[in-house]
């Protein structure tokens, strides 16, 4: 026979774990939500480390292409198919036909995420710098004339330029590169979407516009990069 504080007891020990639950039952929901908004932000950080490296080899591609826009693209484009992991079986031999095929398809992905989704925009030579410092020569490789803010023979160039400093400046290579990310983490996607009006910058309107295409969330990244032009600049 339960003694009198068996009895008291046992109502409290009920009331007791029906707050625990209430609390877990309200906790709960908001670890996950934390859980998936950190996995999102470190994918995040991910791609935007790729997109720096990527960046470095755009540069070069257009220091050494004449600022060729098509040339950049294609390697920002191989550049960031890192960020489209491919799990492979350790365990069993793989076809090399099959791995060319799998490359060349994410490479043709990558190449159509570029198109639709990616920036990138010479922020310098100006086309008041080209318009300056540009000249117009027979380029052999072409067998055709060309203008272009030449780099051969700069000691000389830059004996003779009025303005050492400007013309310094008008041989320098300036991206600015934009990258739509997919958002894949569910729930944190919709929730980084919804807050994506705060930060309300042109990369994340670029992006929100493109979302239609690809039918999830993007959030925008963006990076600046400079260096010195390795072959004489050109408009295309």
């Amino acid at each position: 026979m339960a003694t009198m504080s068996e009895r008291w007891r046992l109502p409290v020990v009920r009331q007791v774990q029906g707050q625990a639950l209430i609390e877990t039952t309200l906790i709960l929901p908001l670890v996950l939500v934390t859980v998936l908004l950190m996995l999102q932000l470190l994918w995040l950080l991910f791609v935007q480390y790729n997109l720096w490296l990527a960046a470095s080899y755009t540069l070069r591609t257009g220091a050494l292409q004449h600022g060729s826009e098509s040339a950049m693209k294609q390697t920002l484009a191989v550049a960031m198919t890192a960020t489209r992991p491919v799990l492979l079986d350790d365990t069993a031999e793989v076809d090399p036909n099959e791995f060319r095929l799998l490359a060349a398809r994410l490479s043709a992905d990558q190449m159509l995420h570029v198109a639709l989704a990616a920036r990138i925009a010479v922020k310098a030579p100006t086309t008041e710098q080209f318009e300056r410092f540009s000249e117009t020569r027979f380029d052999l490789a072409l067998d055709q004339e060309v203008t272009e803010i030449a780099i051969d023979h700069p000691q000389v160039r830059l004996a003779a330029s009025e303005n050492p400093e400007e013309w310094l400046a008008a041989r320098q290579l300036k991206l600015e590169l934009w990258w739509c990310q997919p958002l894949e983490v569910p729930l944190a996607a919709t929730i980084l979407a919804e807050l994506r009006p705060l930060v309300n910058n042109p990369v994340q309107l670029f992006c929100a516009a493109r979302e239609a295409a690809f039918g999830k969330p993007l959030w925008g990244l963006r990076h600046e990069i400079e260096g010195p032009m390795l072959s004489g600049f050109r408009r295309y």
